[in-house]
């Protein structure tokens, strides 16, 4: 779950600097540290939780389920495969 603040964190830092500076070209100067205040805090925050996230990952058991690109084992049935007689000598 820590992935997930991670990602939200440095979201949120990548759109408050980008707001800034789109109003710094456009307006007025806005690009202070007043300004980037929050931006620094979420920095962090994406920092310790990116950690923390590898850190679950490594210290998760080998084999176990969550990965992102894992697919469920498949079944084999013998009753649910449809029997071609054309392709298979003998069908039980």
């Amino acid at each position: 779950m820590c992935y997930v603040m991670a990602l939200v964190s440095w979201v949120l830092v990548m759109s408050r600097v980008a707001l800034l500076i789109l109003i710094d070209v456009t307006s007025f100067p806005a690009i202070n540290a007043q300004y980037l205040a929050p931006a620094y805090f979420f920095l962090v925050c994406g920092a310790v939780f990116s950690c923390c996230a590898g850190m679950q990952l490594l210290m998760r058991p080998a084999g176990t389920g969550g990965d992102l690109g894992e697919l469920p084992a498949a079944k084999h049935d013998r009753d649910s495969v449809v029997c071609d007689s054309h392709l298979r000598r003998s069908c039980k």
